[in-house]
Formats: structure tokens, sequence, C-alpha cells
């Protein structure tokens, strides 16, 4: 592949040959062609991400492309077809939830791949156990497995923790280095995570890249716009340690491109699907041909876990009195004697992974300060008049607040209190 580009208008449209084309209904799934500047996608990670067992074509009824598996993509439209469907309606898998994890079918590409190997101390003989995961971690991955950076690195679970149900159906604890994790905790196993700094480690939970093999290495692999995380890292090669399994790679793959198909089974006609069923704790599949409008009611996301919102107490919901007093007290905040800290500066990036990867290293490189004519907060605020502005506001000292009227009218105060403007601290 040759240079990065993040337009998120730059995109590759994979159809289905068993249905008609009325007003682009029949796109399985859209991809981001970010491989090069003139919009290119990876050929085997596209192909992989319709399905494992087919080829793309030019047209509907058309044989495989004549491309290598490493080779680009340049077209706008392709077709996915399966050459051993009966007929060109071969059913799909509507969800994550369905899908049915290919034990035995890896992709060619990620089978052979070679991941890194101990260096022969035997720290992983004992398998490591749920407390001493992070440590664990941080130690095996040596910081985040993409940036380098080695502070406030945190854990990313390659099978989501929430998908512990999928997890369990489909037997993915065999892939497990301890075998002696259980309920909730199959899924925290060496095996199942990666290192990850918390910016990218959120990117990566909001399915903004993936990681897959590329020319034989791991790369980081971004499937959706970014305003820098994609030119900093966009095929980046990794070193993943050994006991980091391709099983769970592939199905964070998988699950990061399934929530594009509903947009397939919402549009046009009622599309084939195979849906899990289960009786006498077997799993078996069936054909369903499932109607556009039952399609986001049967298989849309159930919604992500989110953060919980900040709850106003009792006496401050709609309605209440504002005149009763809190039943708690407001102490005025303190400005931190930090410096401030603003954010870089990232200008695009010219990455590639054809002949020599990019290192991370090499891309920092590109970092810069900020524009001069951007002013620090010093030369636009002074601390008196902060002093003198919110002493004009609050009691001098440890200040209570007494009705909720009070303390609705303080809260623009505190969020100023809290920004950081300068070394000296409001006493």
């Amino acid at each position: 592949c040759s240079s990065f580009t993040g337009h998120p208008k730059h995109a590759i449209e994979f159809r289905h040959p068993g249905y008609p084309d009325e007003h682009s209904k029949n796109v399985i799934l859209t991809l981001k062609a970010f491989d090069d500047t003139h919009a290119a996608l990876h050929h085997a990670t596209a192909r992989i991400a319709c399905a494992i067992d087919g080829y793309l074509a030019h047209t509907r009824d058309g044989g495989p492309i004549d491309l290598k598996e490493d080779d680009l993509l340049t077209d706008l439209v392709y077709f996915f077809r399966i050459p051993d469907a009966p007929d060109d309606r071969y059913p799909v898998f509507p969800n994550f939830d369905n899908w049915e994890f290919p034990h035995s079918n890896l992709p060619s590409n990620w089978r052979s791949i070679v991941l890194e190997e101990d260096d022969g101390d035997g720290e992983f003989s004992i398998p490591v156990s749920v407390s001493n995961l992070s440590g664990a971690l941080l130690n095996r991955d040596n910081g985040c497995v993409i940036s380098r950076h080695y502070d406030y690195c945190e854990k990313a679970h390659l099978c989501p923790v929430n998908e512990l149900a999928w997890f369990r159906h489909n037997e993915m604890h065999t892939y497990n280095e301890n075998d002696q994790l259980f309920d909730r905790n199959a899924t925290n196993d060496i095996s199942n995570v990666v290192a990850l700094r918390p910016d990218v480690h959120k990117a990566f939970d909001e399915k903004k890249f993936v990681l897959v093999p590329k020319l034989g290495k791991w790369v980081v692999h971004f499937t959706a716009a970014t305003s820098h995380l994609g030119q900093l890292y966009h095929n980046t090669p990794l070193d993943l340690h050994r006991n980091v399994s391709r099983s769970q790679l592939f199905t964070r793959f998988a699950w990061a491109i399934f929530p594009s198909v509903l947009s397939f089974l919402e549009g046009g006609v009622g599309r084939e699907v195979l849906v899990r069923t289960s009786q006498n704790g077997k799993h078996t599949w069936r054909t369903e041909t499932v109607p556009p409008e039952d399609a986001v009611k049967r298989f849309g996301p159930p919604g992500s876990p989110k953060k919980r919102k900040l709850e106003l107490p009792t006496e401050l919901q709609p309605g209440s009195d504002l005149s009763t007093p809190l039943p708690f007290t407001i102490k005025r905040a303190r400005i931190s004697s930090s410096s401030p800290k603003l954010p870089s500066d990232f200008p695009p990036s010219n990455l590639s992974f054809s002949g020599a990867l990019s290192t991370p290293s090499e891309k920092q490189s590109h970092l810069h300060t900020l524009p001069e004519t951007v002013k620090k907060p010093s030369e636009t605020l002074s601390i008196p008049a902060v002093r003198k502005s919110v002493d004009h506001m609050l009691i001098v000292g440890a200040s209570t607040v007494n009705t909720p009227t009070e303390y609705m009218a303080m809260i623009p105060i505190r969020a100023l209190l809290l920004v950081d403007v300068h070394r000296s601290t409001v006493k």
C-alpha cells in the first residue's frame, strides 16, 4: 500500500450478487479505502470482511479478480461471490451475535503470520490470574502495543467483555492460556487482551480500527475517519507477543465489521440470513427470510454500555423546591498549580507499509510545537483578575451553599476554577 488517506468519502462498496441493485440497496458492506491517497483498500482485508470462503468479482456473475492478497482494490464497486453456493442468493449472518466462529477455518494469511516468541525466561509458564492480569499485561507488552507509550496504559479486550454470551456459545475459552477462568472472568485471559493508551483504547472500542495481517505482519488498519490517530498509526506494524490469540484478533475484526451489515438488511427486499438456534445445549443455524422492517428490531445493536451520567441530588430534580436547603456543602475549588498543556498540531503524514513499514517513532517525528500565533493563558488572563472575579462571587475561604438556587448559580464558577490557567493557586 502507498500513502494513507483519511478522507471520509474514500470508500468501496461490496454488493450481493443475488439481489437487484435498485437504489444501491444491495450493498453488503461499505469499507473505508484508506490505503492510498487515491482511495484504495487491501484486497485480503476486504475479501475476508465479506466472508472467509469466497472471492471478489467485477460483475455479479464474473470470476475472481486478478489480484494477489496484498494488492490494492481501486474500483468503487465489487461483488462478493461464493463459488459453491447453490444459487447467488446465499444467506448472510445478520449480526455478530449469530455469527459462528470458524474454529478450523481461519484465513490462511491469519494462520501463517509469525508472532513474537518468548525471550526464554518462562514468564508465562504459570497461567496469569485475573488479579495479576494488568501487571502481567504491561510487563508483556511493555506499554501500548501501537504507540509504544508506557504511561496510563489500559487492558483492551479483543473479544469484548460484554460479548460473554457469544464467547460461551462459541467455546472461545479453548484459546485461553488460563483454563481456570469461569463465569464472568472467562474473557479476562492474557491471550484476549493487549495494552493500549487510553485514547487509542477508546478508538478501538468505538470500532475505529482493527488489527489485521498485511505482508506477513500484524498492522493497524483504520476502518473509520479520525482527526489524528489514523494519520499517525494506519498500517503501523506491531510486534505482538506469541500468546496474543490470533483467534481473538479475528473475533475483534468480525465484531468491528458486523454493524455495517444492518444497512443491507434494512434496504430493498427481504434478506436470507443465518440465525442461531439452541436446543438441548446444542447450537445450530437455520436460514430465514427477514423483511427489512424487522431488521433493526431483531438484529440491531442492543446498546453499548455507557458511562453513568452525573445524577443531580433529589433536591435539584425538575419540579423540586429550590428554596429547600441542600443536604451537603460545597467548598470552593482550587486552581491547579500545573502548567497548561496545549494540544500539538499534527500535520498529515505519508505512511506506508510497502517495502518497509513505518514505525510509531518515525511517525511521531512529524509532531511539532504549537504555532506562536496561539496565545498562552497567562497572556490573556491574569491571576489577580481571576481572584477578583472569584472573590466577588464567592465568600473567601470554605464557602457553604445553602440552597439549590445558589448551587446552580455556582456551577459556571466551579467550571472556571477547574481550568488550569496559571501556576499559582487561589488561596
